[in-house]
């Protein structure tokens, strides 16, 4: 366990946070500049964003992360690589750092929160932060998730050149797409928690630290708006709790386990049944 510590104390280092922020900006240059060419590459961009907030959200927060729903093997790997593509961050550091920010949340030793970061700190700097992978031992076991972390830069590099030679356009449309699929990332930190009333009015307040239910950023961020459900119970994969609260990613997420793991979901309708039937 030391031996692993230590090695992992050391290629935290691989994934520099400034170069992530680079990124993140220049992604946002260069979609103004897509769009200005053409409407039409802001959309590609925009269609774009949503494979990899699936990726993002479905993938490294709800699967990876919380562990949440059960994926096989091979789609694990699918989903993973589509959010190495998306410029995040590894999903080794990704978890780590999402991690960090559910066990210290709205704490001075949270990685992004707004009270002790700022809103507009956490909406546009959040990967200026070097993340703990203490969080992570467990996926860094993985040998699939293990390789991805350590050839990060040379995946998106090999991606950089295969658009390149297709067409180059191809790599603006990618980095638009991950400047937006990012922007709606950082708005779940930034404005779910600690929310002025006066903003997002909302009477619910049964968590210890600040986060808070946003509908209309649920709408916009694929469900992940409805924050204070999600972290009053984060093992949960739909975090709708109200009939009215609709999780866009939650609803992805069963028309994905229908395909690839239906025995789980008759296996939870049998159970409901039995619990009905016993009360």
């Amino acid at each position: 366990m030391r031996k692993l510590l230590k090695i992992l104390r050391y290629k935290r280092h691989i994934i520099d946070p400034i170069l992530l922020t680079v990124l993140f900006v220049i992604g946002g240059i260069v979609l103004i500049g897509l769009t200005l060419q053409d409407s039409a590459n802001f959309w590609y961009s925009f269609h774009l964003m949503f494979v990899f907030g699936f990726a993002i959200i479905a993938g490294n927060h709800r699967l990876f992360s919380h562990n949440s729903w059960p994926a096989p093997s091979w789609f694990k790997k699918y989903i993973s690589l589509l959010s190495t593509f998306a410029l995040h961050g590894p999903v080794v550091a990704w978890v780590a750092v999402h991690r960090q920010h559910h066990h210290h949340s709205d704490t001075d030793k949270d990685p992004h929160s707004p009270i002790y970061k700022g809103r507009l700190w956490v909406q546009f700097m959040s990967y200026n932060y070097t993340p703990d992978l203490r969080y992570v031992l467990d996926l860094y076991k993985d040998k699939w998730l293990r390789g991805l972390f350590d050839y990060y830069w040379v995946i998106n590099a090999t991606l950089f050149f295969v658009l390149f030679y297709i067409n180059p356009l191809y790599i603006g449309i990618w980095l638009g797409g991950s400047f937006l699929a990012q922007m709606n990332a950082f708005a779940v930190n930034s404005l779910a928690h600690n929310s002025p009333w006066w903003i997002f009015p909302t009477s619910e307040r049964i968590t210890k630290d600040a986060s808070r239910n946003v509908p209309l950023l649920a709408l916009i961020d694929g469900g992940e708006g409805w924050h204070l459900n999600h972290h009053r119970a984060p093992w949960k994969w739909y975090f709708g709790e109200k009939w009215w609260q609709f999780d866009l990613t939650g609803v992805q997420i069963f028309a994905t386990l229908l395909v690839v793991n239906p025995s789980y979901l008759l296996d939870l309708y049998r159970k409901r049944k039995q619990n009905v039937s016993t009360n």
